[in-house]
């Protein structure tokens, strides 16, 4: 699936990811994997755009459910250079360098990272019900629940509460 706005890499492993190609701000385009939607692109490139710092929700985009992140989930869209084209990329702040991959195809909802507003919900998100309550478990005093799973033991809690900010 080769034509002027896409671009397929073969990685090594003999697999493949096709890109969907939008115009570029400097020499090359910018790539977003083929499946993503044009919504999820359009938030992430007015984010870019205006230095908005994100909270990204990953988790299945057919049914909506959250993956319940917690690491590489707040920072700013940035681009990585590839040798064919710009590649989005979450940056942790305005003076870092570099940072992880965003998986874009598997976004389901961005907002402002400040608890603001919302720049994308995927039609079918589902907000998990994430709760703390007092632990079972010895040794700690706390436990935060999602949609009535244990997820997490805390020694206190304040961190179970630091943690269902985090995730919410």
């Amino acid at each position: 699936m080769q034509n002027k706005n896409t671009l397929t890499i073969k990685h090594a492993n003999g697999g493949e990811t096709t890109y969907q190609l939008i115009e570029g701000s400097k020499d090359m385009p910018i790539a977003y994997h083929y499946s993503t939607d044009s919504e999820v692109i359009n938030a992430l490139e007015r984010a870019r755009k205006n230095r908005t710092r994100v909270r990204i929700y990953l988790g299945n985009t057919a049914t909506g459910e959250a993956w319940n992140e917690e690491h590489d989930i707040f920072g700013y869209i940035g681009l990585s250079k590839g040798s064919q084209a710009y590649y989005p990329i979450l940056v942790y702040n305005t003076n870092s360098f570099g940072g992880g991959s965003l998986l874009d195809h598997c976004i389901i909802k961005i907002k402002e990272s400040n608890g603001g507003k919302i720049l994308y919900q995927n039609k079918n998100f589902i907000q998990p019900l994430i709760e703390v309550r007092e632990s079972t478990t010895e040794g700690y005093t706390h436990s935060v629940y999602i949609d009535n799973q244990i997820y997490s033991n805390h020694k206190t809690e304040k961190q179970a509460i630091t943690l269902q900010k985090r995730l919410s």
